[in-house]
This record gives structure tokens, C-alpha cells and sequence, in this order.
């Protein structure tokens, strides 16, 4: 006799996947997965798209004072990096 080591359903004829889950529980569990693996793409794809912006050149004059100018963009960018960072390791 089989017995669903999630639902605790049990039966006869009831028929177990591999890992001993009855077919309603192994499909829940397929689809919490596929959600889950969802997420990350999203989560991933927004990772990269941010990395694209950071590794973006910032075109820098020749000239000292309009050198200067491009200061923020250097800032933008290491926000940006202080961003990232706080979102992979706090999630």
C-alpha cells in the first residue's frame, strides 16, 4: 500500500512518483518550482541589465575641468555597484 510521504494520502492503487509523492503533490510541487525558477530569471535578467549599465563607457575630455564634469557618472555608477550589492546579498 502506498502512502504520499507529503499529503499523507494513501491507497492501494494509489501510484507514487519516485521521490513517494501521490501525482496531485508531485504537480504542486512541479509548479512551485516552475514558479520559483520564474522568479530568478527576473530577478537574474534585472541583475545583468544593471551590470550592462555599470560596465557602460563614460567618455572622459582630455581637457582637466571638463574632466571634472564626468565625476557623477563615476558616482552614478558606483551607486549603482553599492545597489547591487545590496540586493543580491539581502534577498
Amino acid at each position: 500500500m502506498g502512502r504520499c510521504v507529503i499529503c499523507g494520502t494513501q491507497g492501494i492503487l494509489l501510484k507514487l512518483d519516485n521521490q513517494g509523492r501521490c501525482e496531485n503533490c508531485a504537480q504542486q510541487v512541479l509548479r512551485k518550482d516552475q514558479e520559483e525558477e520564474e522568479s530568478f530569471n527576473y530577478f537574474y535578467a534585472g541583475l545583468l541589465r544593471v551590470v550592462k549599465e555599470i560596465q557602460g563607457p563614460v567618455e572622459i575630455d582630455k581637457e582637466l575641468t571638463k574632466a571634472q564634469e564626468s565625476i557623477p557618472q563615476f558616482q552614478e555608477k558606483i551607486d549603482k555597484c553599492n545597489s547591487l550589492l545590496n540586493d543580491v546579498y539581502n534577498d
